[in-house]
């Protein structure tokens, strides 16, 4: 891992680039993608508190990045090992993918990869890419113990901050309709409406 720099201390990085691991340019448009969906959650979490929403999308960013690092690196390791996907194997991702998520219409799938600017092979590389990256993974996870409830307690409470959640109100409202024919049996068709909830 090397950020490109020039012959002084400071760091530059051309315009979209982040990080180079192992001559694999990391950009930042894949650190946006991977941080979308939290950034989203934060926002409505944070509402009322720019500085902390910003204080947390800047640890999602790094989080992903360094996630994105470590896939690389994953993903080298995995290589070097020899490990493969097989060409079956991505077949029949691609076509229960077309089954599931475009009813069974390639023509759907390939306009939507076009419209990602991504071809067949691109998506095809990206899968077996991701698939090495989790095998190897899973492989790793499988040989560590599991922590123990010290080292669980430990970690939460060095981490309590992260588990906080703001104080919010949650509200609830039933709206019972009153009958307009009969005022009594509406009366006591709400009252056993409202014992049953």
């Amino acid at each position: 891992l090397h950020p490109l720099h020039a012959d002084t201390d400071r760091v530059y990085f051309p315009a979209g680039l982040v990080a180079v691991v192992n001559e694999r340019p990391i950009l930042d448009s894949e650190v946006r993608e991977r941080v979308s969906r939290a950034e989203e959650i934060l926002r409505r979490q944070y509402t009322n508190n720019p500085a902390l929403f910003k204080q947390k999308l800047e640890a999602q960013q790094r989080e992903a990045l360094e996630s994105l690092i470590d896939d690389e690196l994953i993903l080298t390791e995995a290589m070097a090992a020899g490990r493969q996907v097989t060409k079956e194997h991505l077949d029949q991702y691609v076509e229960d993918l077309i089954q599931k998520n475009y009813y069974g219409d390639s023509n759907v799938f390939l306009k939507t990869l076009t419209a990602h600017d991504t071809t067949v092979e691109e998506f095809r590389e990206r899968h077996r890419q991701s698939d090495l990256v989790t095998a190897a993974r899973r492989e790793k996870a499988g040989n560590l113990p599991p922590p123990t409830t010290e080292q669980i307690e430990q970690y939460y409470h060095s981490h309590e901050k992260e588990f906080l959640v703001e104080e919010c109100v949650k509200v609830g409202i039933i709206v019972i309709n009153k009958s307009p024919t009969n005022a009594v049996t509406a009366v006591e068709a709400q009252k056993k409406d409202v014992s049953a909830i």
